[in-house]
């Protein structure tokens, strides 16, 4: 990252970090709800939303090209272990 912006010209760019698999909003909130449980023993119970709301994203995929190309990027965690390590250090 710091060659990057050494190198940028002052116009450093947003880069996508992502491990290259689609994933929706919902499955994401699923996932997350069973990580909390293992970690907390505790069922989160979300706001829940049954219709699909018109103009709203379904579903992401993020193109991680431009972080491959200019900083070398490669997902070395995949996303489950990124989830828990990430709701564990929120939680304490």
């Amino acid at each position: 990252a710091e060659r990057y912006l050494s190198t940028c010209g002052g116009s450093p760019q947003a880069f996508n970090v992502s491990g290259q698999q689609p994933i929706s909003v919902r499955e994401l909130v699923e996932r997350m709800r069973g990580i909390y449980y293992t970690i907390t023993g505790i069922e989160a119970k979300p706001t829940v939303i049954t219709d699909d709301r018109v103009g709203e994203i379904q579903t992401q995929l993020l193109d991680n090209s431009l972080a491959r190309k200019e900083l070398g990027f490669y997902r070395e965690t995949d996303l489950d272990a990124g989830l828990y390590t990430t709701i564990k250090g929120a939680l304490g």
